[in-house]
């Protein structure tokens, strides 16, 4: 049960963070903090400075979601991390796999050797290189000849 009571719970803290965080700039006059920047002639500028605030939201409301928000990129980030340790833990199994497998004398690079001479390819198929016979099989001469035809007495 207090897993159920767990999930519940993380699920409405990530829920609460991700509408904060889309809500957040339209709960705030000035969401990037570009107040510094603010010039009267240049039109970005006017609009970043003065951005109209359409949500209005109590300070308890600010405290809960930018805990909520924060808790998730914690969350998050704790996933990253769990993701790459497995990946490096999984990579290092492979790499022990392997050289369990193989011999360490296997592994290591032979030396250089020089190419093997380059041989002329062969001008017919099969093993015998003389003529043949018309009627030959390509049979050994010791097998038998193939009845044709049975004598009947």
């Amino acid at each position: 049960m207090t897993n159920r009571v767990v999930d519940y719970c993380w699920f409405a803290v990530r829920f609460i963070g991700l509408g904060y965080l889309a809500v957040w700039p339209f709960a705030t006059a000035n969401p990037l903090g570009l107040t510094r920047l603010c010039r009267p002639e240049a039109l970005p500028w006017r609009l970043l400075c003065h951005w109209p605030q359409l949500v209005h939201l109590t300070p308890g409301l600010h405290l809960i979601g930018l805990l909520c928000a924060g808790l998730l990129a914690g969350h998050l980030a704790l996933r990253l991390a769990a993701r790459i340790k497995r990946a490096r833990a999984a990579r290092a199994n492979a790499e022990r796999a392997l050289t369990l497998r193989v011999p360490a004398a296997l592994t290591r690079t032979p030396p250089f050797e020089a190419p093997l001479p380059k041989v002329k390819p062969r001008s017919e198929f099969g093993l015998r290189s003389g003529p043949r016979r018309r009627g030959d099989s390509g049979v050994s001469s010791s097998a038998t000849k193939p009845v044709t035809h049975v004598e009947q007495d």
